[in-house]
């Protein structure tokens, strides 16, 4: 029977439903206080809180924390259980409410009042919220004297700054503090114990019988820091309990009730740190994990990784399941899904030793972050991490990579690259079984032909390796079981963790900013949006809130509100005080305006790590490039047109704090992978590509959640602002956008099949295919197959399972089995043409990521591009002028798979002169003057240049001319197998921009462009040629090992407006290569 008839008490007042707007109003009031500082230009304004709303939000509390001790009983027996769930909310009510509360009037009611909202923080499972709130807002640790003010509450005092360290945990100095802290006790309690009893006379009993309660308190919060740094002992959770338990005992016994309350929120919350430690949640796992825990934990790390967040620790059984062949992990942004990957995968190592993993990421740039992240945190454990670069080619030494057994755990690159290495044989060129593919941003599934490819390599894994297990990450879709089953039927799992619902890294505003007033006096107002979406609660209220205070300005309130890009620039103004903001804008050209309104606006900001990117600009683009000015005021643009290198450089400066605004275009902000304070959109369109040309389109709801679930960095900020720039203050459009709804995540293919048939078409694969280029992976996956199986009637036989095992096939076949019979049909039809084509052809297909339709026609116009074998020297071919290069554009420019832009006369001769310039090492400037020179901006002129390259010659470029080796029988030519290997890595001169194959070594080990030739050499010449080990391997050994004085003599050689030391310090943050002082930025 309950000990407080709660529930009649919380239904008098109207149900739960009333607690939780109470609740929700504290929230309001907190967002209202930060918007308030905003405007203030104050870090500690507060908004004071009205006597008679103080008492409606104390009257809540106390009836909320009464509630959750009646429940406290069903939440130890079972926290899963309905009432275990209904305490927990009810705890993060009272945690909502108590943090907007004065924490008590007297010192000692303050010290209890910060206990009392650590624990329900703890207990409603906001760690994220308490730990920063507790870093924001140190809590009062008293001076008192314990002759005058009694040997008790020195005891309290003490033992209270140890327990809130404790749940703070913000690095290991806290967790010696405790120590400390009850070993000080220890020692005075010899001086004062004695005498304090002695005091008490007839009061001498409860006087001892209050110590013996904060003694046990001591003891259990000594344990607690011990376990939750440690791990040890592990009857930590029994033992803390034990003398929590003595201690309310003790407390009861005393009559002390306020104290045995106390001791009774303290006893709850430290249970649950010590389930959410990562030493309990993943106990009795194998000895690699055990390594791994102790790493993560190390006191070299920043910020060492002690428990779990909530999702992570609700979903960490079923992800370490060796059952579950295929999850789905859909949890929010920023929720930790990388690290449950990362236990997954050494999970993977234990359970097969000899297999690897493949870890798939949409694009170039989280190619090169993930690397950064999982060899940081495997390589503790001695795990090799590899990345594959995205183009679609195997040069030389990738290939020896491949080959070489056990040399490397983990390659980190792109579905289409992992495709072509599946396809190609040479994944299996090791030996080696894979283990498991990790699919991170899930969602891009539907995304055309990326999601095609993902859907595509990961069917033809399922059926070629049915020993393979799957994790695909993904924010929350409506149908994550779904797409488990698709992977398997019988052995998977959706994982959507209960506590990861509504959980958010930090409460979350969403709003319209627009500038309000007349003439030159005007200010800046927001109006928060009303979001209805599952799992997202951001505050929302109905009131307009001044954040920039109406004031004499030099431009007029017309001119203000004039467009979008000049109020996103207002608004990053404003927004300048309270850490980095992501500018949302459509193209590169609107990244540059914006930018340029923004810097006049902010102070000049000097570091010495603003600095470095500076010199590092001003050695690739020249001293007077506009992007360094910005940098002069902490303002960057991020997009397309900027070299890859330099984005790195960005993007570590936004993450370090560095940079106050970041102005990014929208395609290129969903592969940012880290936390800002603030997300500012000036449009909520991206530039889609078709073929050679663009579309302007929304960014899709789960496009949206996933970059504004970037805003709020965890443990750091406490609200989170997604502001939509707006010119007025009343826009439908914008509100009918943010509540729309995440729809199903629908198959890339399946979306072909419906717009096929919608438009009347039938459903011919061949004539698809001609007609448009998506198909094309569709059939490659089609010729694949067939060349696997290498029989016709058998193809025909085994198409429904063929095709069951792609995600459209599974959808159709469940929700429109009519379509699924037709394309059936229709792969039977396509397996005849198949069936007339030389096996060459297919094999080609698999070598190239062409169609065979596009095979065919290539092989037709073979002579155009069929040069001599010495014409495939680097030397021949990139000399400038030549023909060679201009007839393989020529050839390239016909194939429907690839999209090169065209530029001067069209007819490949401008792009031809493009690639020779940029593998022979001319800058980008030089390349610029040269075929952009109509453009008289230099900032656009090169932009326009580096999107040219990066977006379409780097990565079309170097696939195309691959795939025209495969079709000119280069592999048997009698050649040196030096000169096979410099013809093999063209395609990678041609991404990297390099014309020798130890350049591209260095390029792909980060080095950059401009000193990657010198520094090739210098490796080659101290190298060790009897050492087996991969040359990647060895010169990543070599550069790390390298001298300054190294750096300093090839940076001599190339030129350069920088030192060796800045270039190597460079290197290595584009790396990740830094020291130890800056690892674990995030969980």
């Amino acid at each position: 029977m309950s000990a407080f008839p709660t529930d009649i008490l919380v239904a008098k007042i109207g149900g739960r439903e009333a607690l939780d707007h109470t609740a929700y109003h504290a929230k309001v009031l907190l967002a209202k206080t930060i918007l308030k500082r905003i405007a203030d230009r104050d870090s500690v304004a507060i908004m004071p809180i009205p006597p008679d709303e103080a008492k409606t939000l104390e009257e809540a509390l106390h009836l909320i924390e009464l509630r959750c001790l009646d429940l406290s009983s069903a939440w130890r027996r079972d926290i899963r259980s309905n009432e275990g769930i209904e305490f927990r909310d009810y705890c993060s009510l009272a945690f909502d409410i108590r943090r907007v509360l004065p924490l008590g009037e007297t010192e000692e009611a303050s010290v209890k009042g910060a206990i009392l909202l650590a624990t329900v923080g703890v207990l409603g499972d906001r760690s994220a919220d308490i730990r920063r709130y507790l870093t924001e807002n140190p809590w009062p640790v008293p001076e008192v004297n314990a002759n005058e003010a009694g040997w008790p509450k020195l005891v309290l005092f003490r033992v209270a700054d140890a327990f809130l360290r404790v749940v703070r945990k913000k690095n290991w100095d806290d967790l010696h503090s405790v120590a400390e802290s009850i070993a000080s006790l220890r020692q005075s309690q010899q001086t004062y114990e004695r005498e304090y009893l002695q005091q008490e006379n007839g009061l001498r009993q409860v006087a001892a019988f209050e110590l013996v309660a904060l003694y046990q308190l001591a003891k259990a919060v000594e344990m607690l820091g011990v376990f939750v740094g440690k791990g040890t002992p592990r009857t930590a959770l029994d033992d803390v309990d034990f003398h929590l338990s003595r201690a309310i005992k003790a407390a009861d016994s005393a009559g002390i009730i306020e104290m045995a309350l106390l001791m009774r929120w303290i006893s709850m919350a430290a249970r649950l740190l010590i389930r959410s430690t990562i030493w309990h949640q993943l106990a009795a796992y194998n000895s690699k994990l055990t390594d791994f825990k102790q790493a993560l934990t190390d006191e070299f790390q920043t910020r060492p990784l002690f428990e779990l967040l909530p999702p992570q620790r609700d979903a960490i059984q079923e992800v370490m399941h060796i059952g579950n062949r295929a999850i789905v992990v859909e949890m929010p942004t920023s929720s930790g899904k990388t690290l449950l990957a990362e236990f997954r995968i050494i999970q993977t190592k234990v359970n097969v030793a000899d297999a690897w993993i493949a870890y798939l990421v949409p694009t170039r740039a989280l190619v090169n972050q993930v690397t950064i992240r999982l060899r940081r945190d495997l390589g503790l454990l001695g795990f090799k991490v590899e990345q594959a670069t995205p183009a679609y080619e195997l040069d030389a030494l990738e290939g020896e990579l491949m080959a070489a057994p056990a040399s490397f755990d983990v390659l980190v690159t792109t579905p289409e690259k992992l495709d072509l290495l599946i396809r190609s044989g040479a994944a299996d060129q090791g030996g080696r079984p894979l283990g498991l593919v990790v699919l991170d941003e899930a969602h891009n599934l539907r995304d055309g032909e990326r999601g095609l490819r993902s859907e595509l390599v990961l069917a033809t894994i399922n059926r070629e390796s049915p020993d393979t297990h799957f994790m695909l990450l993904t924010p929350f879709v409506p149908n994550a079981g779904e797409i488990a089953t698709w992977l398997d039927d019988e052995r998977s799992r959706s994982v959507a963790p209960s506590l990861a619902i509504n959980w958010q890294p930090n409460d979350q505003m969403i709003a319209l900013a627009y500038p309000k007033g007349r003439g030159r006096v005007w200010g800046l107002e927001v109006k928060p949006l009303h979001v209805s979406q599952p799992h997202r609660v951001p505050i929302a209220f109905n009131e307009r809130v001044t954040i920039d205070r109406e004031r004499d300005r030099d431009s007029t309130f017309t001119q203000a509100k004039s467009s979008k890009l000049g109020v996103a620039a207002i608004v990053a103004e404003a927004l300048a005080s309270r850490g980095s903001s992501i500018v949302l804008a459509y193209s590169p050209t609107d990244c540059w305006n914006l930018a340029e309104k923004i810097a006049p606006l902010l102070p000049d900001k000097q570091s010495d790590n603003l600095s470095l990117v500076q010199e590092f600009v001003a050695a690739e683009y020249g001293d007077d490039f506009a992007l360094n000015g910005l940098l002069r005021k902490g303002v960057a643009v991020h997009h397309a047109g900027i070299s890859p290198e330099v984005r790195t450089l960005l993007e570590w400066l936004t993450e370090d704090g560095e940079l106050v605004t970041l102005v990014a275009t929208t395609t290129v902000a969903q592969g940012v992978n880290f936390p800002i304070s603030n997300v500012i959109l000036s449009t909520h369109y991206k530039a889609s590509r078709v073929g050679n040309s663009y579309i302007k389109e929304q960014l899709r709801p789960e496009e949206f959640w996933n970059i504004a679930g970037r805003a709020g960095r965890l443990f750091q900020d406490t609200l989170g602002l997604v502001i939509f720039a707006s010119q007025h203050p009343d826009d439908t459009t914008l509100e009918g956008y943010v509540n729309d709804k995440v729809v199903e995540l629908a198959s890339a293919l399946e979306e072909m099949i419906h717009d096929t048939v919608e438009r009347g078409w039938a459903l011919d694969l061949r004539s698809l295919v001609r007609n448009d280029a998506k198909w094309s992976s569709f059939v490659q996956y089609l010729a694949h197959s067939y060349r696997k199986i290498n029989d016709y009637a058998q193809f025909v036989t085994d198409t429904e399972k063929l095709l069951k095992r792609t995600y459209a096939y599974h959808r159709l076949s469940i929700h429109q089995p009519e379509l699924a019979e037709q394309l059936i049909e229709s792969t039977r039809i396509y397996a005849e043409q198949l069936s007339k084509l030389p096996a060459r052809v297919l094999t080609l297909v698999d070598n190239t990521g062409f169609s065979p339709e596009s095979i065919v026609d290539l092989l037709r116009e073979k002579e155009s591009f069929n040069l001599q074998v010495e014409d495939w020297s680097p030397s021949h071919l990139f000399q400038a002028g030549g023909e060679g290069m201009k007839g393989l554009v020529g050839a390239l420019l016909k194939v429907p798979e690839l999209s090169i832009e065209t530029i001067g006369a069209g007819d490949g001769s401008s792009i031809a002169s493009m690639l020779e310039m940029w593998v022979s090492g001319r800058t980008l400037r030089e390349i610029a003057d040269q075929h952009f020179a109509s453009i008289q901006d230099i900032q656009k002129r090169v932009t326009e240049c580096c999107r040219t390259i990066y977006q379409g010659l780097t990565h079309q470029g170097s696939w195309g001319i691959g795939a025209l080796q495969f079709l000119s029988d280069l592999a048997d030519a009698k050649l040196s197998q030096e000169a096979k290997a410099e013809i093999q890595s063209i395609p990678s001169m041609i991404y990297y921009g390099v014309p020798t194959i130890e350049a591209v070594l260095m390029r792909s080990l980060g080095v950059p462009r401009s000193i990657s030739v010198a520094l090739g050499k210098r490796f080659v010449g101290e190298a060790n040629k009897d050492d087996p080990t991969p040359r990647l391997q060895k010169a990543r050994a070599w550069l790390e090992q390298s001298s300054i004085e190294t750096w300093q003599e090839v940076v001599s050689e190339s030129n350069l407006a920088i030192n060796g030391r800045r270039m190597r310090d460079a290197w290595r943050i584009i790396t990740g290569n830094q020291p130890l002082d800056n690892v674990r930025k995030a969980q």
